[in-house]
């Protein structure tokens, strides 16, 4: 069967049954379209900054109870985004000529993208309602400048860092999190799709910390982490 239409070069395009023609995107649109969802991304970190929140001390945060909805809300659509960044590097495999299991394979074996896409997957469908999905955005810290010899609800806040925790009820930092699956995101673009994302890999390099360095460093106090696995188990009943 011959489809009556002029396709342009760069463009692959397949017959339907009935005749139908369907056209695939240009690679040059599939990047494009990636580089959209960067730029989101980009914002939505952006957008986490204790600095955009407003609060000045920790008792305000606290005095305010939609600042952890507000939070979370914000968390979830960074994960959603690098979620749905696997569906836009699948438009770019397929147009490079690529299966999208390809990409579907990376993003199982990088933990940090695989639990990003988990975390947006949970917070869309709920726990359980799609792919039996179990990872959370439930607890988060706030992260205070002492400024006495005790600690103080007026103290400077400096952050408020929400936790993404896993299957197992393991928590990871989620600003952290996210900078490293982008950086996975970034490596595989660039050697297995042969995307030019220099100017992106360079923007997220001058961010990076050092392999087992955070921004802040101190204990999760040990009941809370009891409690993280306890609910965890609750909700992976066996």
């Amino acid at each position: 069967m011959t489809c009556p239409v002029l396709v342009s070069p760069g463009v692959r395009a397949r017959c339907g049954s009935g005749g139908q023609v369907f056209v695939s995107k240009t690679v040059e649109d599939a990047e494009s379209k990636v580089r959209r969802r960067l730029r989101d991304i980009d914002a939505a970190l952006a957008d986490l900054s204790i600095n955009r929140l407003g609060y000045r001390t920790a008792h305000e945060a606290v005095m305010d109870q939609t600042a952890f909805g507000i939070y979370r809300n914000r968390l979830a659509i960074l994960m959603l985004s690098i979620y749905h960044l696997r569906d836009d590097v699948r438009g770019l495999a397929r147009a490079k000529g690529f299966d999208k299991n390809y990409v579907d394979s990376f993003s199982s074996k990088s933990k940090a993208v695989n639990l990003c896409i988990k975390a947006g997957d949970t917070y869309k469908h709920g726990v359980g309602g799609r792919d039996k999905n179990n990872t959370v955005m439930e607890y988060s810290v706030l992260i205070a400048h002492q400024q006495g010899s005790t600690p103080s609800p007026q103290d400077h806040l400096v952050n408020h860092v929400f936790l993404v925790v896993d299957e197992s009820g393991e928590p990871h930092q989620s600003d952290l999190l996210a900078m490293e699956a982008i950086k996975d995101w970034l490596k595989f673009l660039s050697t297995e799709m042969a995307m030019d994302v220099s100017s992106w890999e360079a923007k997220w390099e001058s961010r990076a910390l050092a392999e087992g360095q955070s921004l802040y460093k101190g204990p999760i106090p040990p009941e809370l982490l009891k409690l993280m696995k306890q609910t965890a188990a609750s909700r992976n009943p066996a």
